[in-house]
């Protein structure tokens, strides 16, 4: 038996404000592709180029938010961390986070891997880690 095509579909995140959550990844490219809402959830499917990132809301959630994890102290934890999107000039990046979003993003740093990248935050504490590649 072939192994199957396997290929990235989306990643999922819960949400306790769709909508701030939808203006936030709006702000950073992502377009809405479909939307889904009944009694007892709200989905948005976003797109930003081949990635899509899927946002939930439930009427009633399961547990209260959980306060995030100090940067880098998250990624000890086992589990899914953050996702990352990727730039072409580092600088600019975190500059347009600062001036247009009032956002403090991490200093930008050199990863273990050779990579530059720094972290922000979504409105609900999510990390988003921003690459230069």
């Amino acid at each position: 038996m072939n192994k199957p095509d396997f290929a990235i579909h989306h990643v999922a995140l819960t949400c306790q404000n769709l909508s701030v959550m939808f203006d936030f990844y709006a702000a950073l490219g992502f377009t809405e592709q479909r939307r889904y809402s009944d009694d007892q959830c709200s989905i948005i499917h976003l797109l930003l180029e081949n990635f899509c990132l899927e946002l939930f809301t439930f009427t009633e959630n399961a547990s209260p938010l959980i306060k995030s994890k100090p940067l880098a102290q998250h990624l000890k934890q086992p589990g899914w961390q953050h996702i990352a999107l990727k730039v072409t000039d580092l600088t600019a990046a975190r500059a347009w986070f600062i001036d247009k979003l009032e956002l403090r993003p991490s200093e930008i740093q050199q990863g273990k891997t050779g990579i530059q990248y720094f972290f922000i935050q979504d409105p609900e504490g999510n990390y988003v880690e921003v690459v230069q590649v």
